[in-house]
């Protein structure tokens, strides 16, 4: 690592959107080798950053825990990542309230994609995955979603502005979503495998989630001196701590060829704050299959159409827009 490498992970304010550039693997990389755990100076936290590391602070809940609001300081807001964001990743569902959920999910999504069945280029985000989403989580009929996964009123009607605005939890679900799609338009061959075997959409999900996730980082506060793994440093008692789980994600001391997109991989792998094992259902797991589920019965393929524009805050990442080409399948019933 060069001298001036080093000075920028010394200043780097993680928890700024301005400073974490719109591709930071290679930042999680450097701070990967610099150690499995890392102070930085500019984010007045330590960062968890290697895949061991990472699982075990988010299975040790003793020595773990949310950060205290009155920990944070003025800062507390943009360190926490709220406990219904983590339960709409990583709480599963039980299997007696997906099936009614399921339909609900799937019948919007065809009804949104029949809206737009005329039209070659589409917003995936604004004018697919949004208005699902901000439908479901306003409707009361809708009685599968895990207790404290959105807030008990669900989407804020902005009256002035005359839209729905989703809380973390739903804007984390509009970011994974958007995050799946965006990486299976990258990777035409993986769609054509899908279409031919959707047994594979599961890991597919879980592997598209691996390199893309919505949620980059979880906070914690250490109750007590605690060392993690191999780690040659112990972590201080009362510290902040960011466990980087989109470092995790891509440690090539854990997963071959982390770059690639290979859904093979995750058989039997268990994504920290992500879905369990494939075929175990989370929220965002489950509207993910719903939604592909939907467009590999109807889309023969689909591909970027531009560059669209990424949305950086604090520890999620997703996409303002993300402009697709559709291209409906001639036996599609939307053409009927």
């Amino acid at each position: 690592m060069s001298v001036e490498e080093a000075a920028r992970l010394e200043t780097i304010d993680l928890l700024d959107p301005a400073q974490r550039p719109s591709r930071p693997y290679a930042l999680y990389q450097r701070l990967r080798e610099c150690g499995p755990v890392v102070w930085l100076p500019g984010t007045g936290a330590w960062a968890i950053t290697r895949h061991t590391a990472v699982r075990q602070a988010l299975s040790d809940h003793e020595d773990f825990v949310p950060l205290p609001a009155a920990a944070g300081g003025q800062r507390a807001g943009t360190m926490d990542v709220p406990a219904r964001v983590e339960a709409v990743l990583g709480r599963e569902l039980a299997p007696y309230l997906i099936r009614p959920y399921l339909r609900v999910i799937r019948h919007r999504i065809e009804e949104r994609l029949l809206a737009l069945a005329g039209r070659r280029q589409v917003d995936a985000i604004g004018q697919l995955i949004w208005p699902v989403v901000a439908a479901d989580l306003a409707h009361d009929e809708v009685p599968a979603l895990p207790a404290g996964a959105v807030d008990a009123d669900g989407p804020v009607r902005d009256r002035a502005a005359g839209q729905w605005s989703l809380d973390a939890a739903g804007e984390v679900l509009v970011d994974g979503l958007g995050n799946v799609l965006a990486t299976l338009a990258a990777h035409p061959a993986l769609w054509q495998a899908l279409r031919a075997d959707p047994g594979l959409v599961p890991k597919a999900v879980a592997e598209c989630l691996r390199l893309e996730p919505p949620v980059h980082w979880v906070s914690r506060w250490s109750t007590r001196r605690v060392r993690l793994g191999d780690s040659a440093i112990t972590l201080p008692m009362h510290a902040r701590v960011l466990v980087v789980v989109a470092s995790a994600y891509r440690d090539e001391r854990h997963w071959p060829d982390p770059q690639a997109l290979r859904p093979e991989r995750l058989s039997s792998e268990r994504l920290p704050v992500l879905a369990g094992p494939p075929g175990r259902f989370t929220l965002l797991g489950l509207y993910a299959e719903a939604l592909l589920g939907v467009l590999l019965e109807h889309l023969a393929h689909l591909e970027p159409a531009g560059s669209g524009r990424l949305r950086i805050r604090q520890a999620h990442q997703g996409h303002h827009e993300l402009p697709l080409a559709f291209f409906l399948d001639p036996r599609s019933e939307l053409l009927s």
